[in-house]
């Protein structure tokens, strides 16, 4: 695989990324303490599972 190919693959799979990540950020910038720590414990807990 060619180094411009490698860059274009890194690149989209970051920005696939946000694309998940961002909704989540946004729902967690006007939560309540209480739902930003069920995010955060759902997040923390699926993230050791995988």
């Amino acid at each position: 695989m060619s180094f411009e190919m490698q860059i274009f693959s890194f690149l989209f799979l970051m920005l696939g990324s946000f694309k998940i990540i961002v909704p989540f950020v946004k729902i967690a910038m006007n939560a309540t303490p209480e739902l930003t720590s069920q995010i955060d414990s759902v997040f923390t807990t699926c993230s050791f599972r995988l």
